[in-house]
This record gives structure tokens, C-alpha cells and sequence, in this order.
């Protein structure tokens, strides 16, 4: 499709721009491999964005040329409204002697962190309630062998709570202030935390992170995510977060609510600064 795209826009003469350009470890070895093929899909574009540091260095390096930052455009959404009704919904479900434990977005694979997890700590299921959303609610998989494997791991239908469709991550975030957010256990880049962090949730990851690094870098200096890779470690940081007082984990989920990408108005002024004499010239073209 890329090399396609890249010469119909040559042949017609039409200007292309990368905006949010993101470039992990994997995909630049990919491009490196095969450099001449990048080559025609970079040259298509008359400029190129990247969201994080990272990416730029990436892009820079197959583009061969100057790669312009603007940051995750991401984090300049305005955070989503729960909804009333999911958010009843699923308190209705949560055990009342104990808290939610939200793992969110699990990829292939981390459902053995999970279940190792449990078998190790099975204390957990004496304070917390699973709630466990996969990656993708079609995979059959979860739903064929999950129940059997999480029987093995010493959990019961009332240990957990298997999520099955779309649109109700913000709404599980509104009531789980503890999250671990999946991507980030196997090496699939990790997702982005903002949805999390910004209905106040303390969010544990891996330490595959790639694709939202800038962002963890400054997340996890704030204390508001935390990398807790082993099964010990993230046992540790669920522990540390039960013994916080009620007012503590406020204070913690009013701080990451706060937390947000800064810089919105000049960062889409300085965009569309650059883009106007672009777009001028390709109109006088036309």
C-alpha cells in the first residue's frame, strides 16, 4: 500500500505529511533491512512529525533528513467522561470487602504473568477483585481455555471478572484506581497511560515500553506509574497501594489527574505555521 500511496502522490504532485510519527525498535530494524523500500515511503512525505524523542532519532536515521517534534498529539485529548451506567454496572459486580484490580488491555501472553501472580500471592484474592480486559474481546482463546487456566492458578468465578466488549475502559478506570496496563509485560510497546492517569489511576507496566517512552520517563518520575516487571515486584507495588490510606490515595489519583501534555496551543500554532506555505503552494500548483 505505502509504496504505492508513495508514487501516486509523486506523480500527481501532491504534498504528504506525517503527523504523530511513531517508530519503534522493531519496525526501524524492519526498515533497515530493507532500506531502499523505506527509502520511497519516507521520501513521500514533505515533512515528518514524531511524537517522542525516540522516534525522531529513528526517523532521522532512515529518512535521511529533518525530522520536526511536537510530542504525543495524544496527550492533547481531553479526557473522556465515564459512563453512568457501565460505572453502576460493574460496581453492582465488585465484591463490597474488597478492591478492584484492574488489568487492562493484555496482549497474547500476559495472562501467565497473571496467573503466575495469583499462584504465587494468592493472598490477592482475600482483598482484590480481578477485572481483566484483553487486548482484543474476539479472541476466542480467552474464552476457551481462560476459566480452566485461572482454575489452575486458584481462582474461582468469584476471584474475577472477564470484560468482553468495547467502550468501557473508561468507565473501568473511574472505579479501579490500581491498574496494570498491559502491552508492556511482552514485547508489544506498551500502551499509552493517559486514559488511565487521567481518571486517577496508579498504573503498573513492564518494562517493554517503547512506543510510549517519553511518556513513561516522565509518569514514573512523578510516581503516578511505576515499571514492576516481576511477578515480586508487582506484588510489592499492589501491597504498597492497599496500605495507603484513603486520603493518600487521593492525593495520588488527584495527582494524576493533573497530569497532561502541556504546550497544546503552541505546539498546533507552530504545526500550522509550518504547514500554511505547504499548502499555499500546493493550492497556486493546483
Amino acid at each position: 500500500f505505502l509504496p504505492r500511496r508513495a508514487t501516486w502522490l509523486a506523480v500527481e504532485n501532491i504534498p504528504a505529511v506525517l503527523l504523530n510519527g511513531r517508530m519503534s525498535k522493531k519496525s526501524f530494524f524492519f526498515f533497515t533491512m530493507f532500506f531502499l523500500w523505506g527509502r520511497v515511503i519516507f521520501l513521500m512525505f514533505d515533512k515528518l512529525w514524531a511524537q517522542s524523542h525516540h522516534a525522531q532519532n529513528y526517523l532521522s536515521r532512515l529518512a535521511r533528513k529533518n525530522i520536526l517534534y511536537h510530542g504525543n498529539l495524544k496527550l492533547f485529548k481531553k479526557a473522556e467522561k465515564p459512563k453512568s451506567e457501565l460505572v453502576a454496572f460493574y460496581k453492582k459486580n465488585i465484591p463490597p470487602t474488597k478492591q478492584p484490580l484492574l488489568f487492562s488491555c493484555l496482549h497474547r501472553g500476559e495472562e501467565k504473568m497473571l496467573f503466575t501472580l495469583y499462584k504465587k500471592f494468592p493472598e490477592l484474592k482475600k482483598y482484590f477483585f480481578a477485572i481483566i480486559v484483553p487486548r482484543h474481546p474476539a479472541r476466542a482463546i480467552w474464552w476457551r481455555y481462560f476459566p480452566l487456566r485461572a482454575a489452575a492458578a486458584g481462582l474461582t468465578k468469584n476471584d474475577f471478572l472477564l470484560v468482553s466488549s468495547f467502550g468501557h475502559l473508561t468507565s473501568l478506570y473511574h472505579i479501579c484506581r490500581l491498574v496494570l496496563l498491559g502491552g508492556s509485560w511482552v514485547n508489544s510497546g506498551g500502551h499509552n497511560p493517559k486514559e488511565a492517569l487521567d481518571q486517577g489511576c496508579v498504573v503498573l507496566h513492564g518494562n517493554y515500553i517503547g512506543n510510549s517512552i517519553d511518556i513513561y520517563d516522565d509518569t514514573d518520575k512523578r510516581h503516578i506509574t511505576f515499571m514492576t516487571h516481576e511477578p515480586h515486584a508487582i506484588y510489592k507495588k499492589i501491597i504498597w497501594f492497599k496500605k495507603l490510606s484513603t486520603h493518600e490515595q487521593q492525593r495520588s489519583a488527584n495527582r494524576a489527574k493533573k497530569w497532561q501534555g502541556s504546550g497544546q496551543g503552541d505546539t498546533t500554532h507552530k504545526i500550522i505555521s509550518t504547514l500554511q506555505p505547504l499548502i499555499a503552494q500546493a493550492m497556486k500548483d493546483d
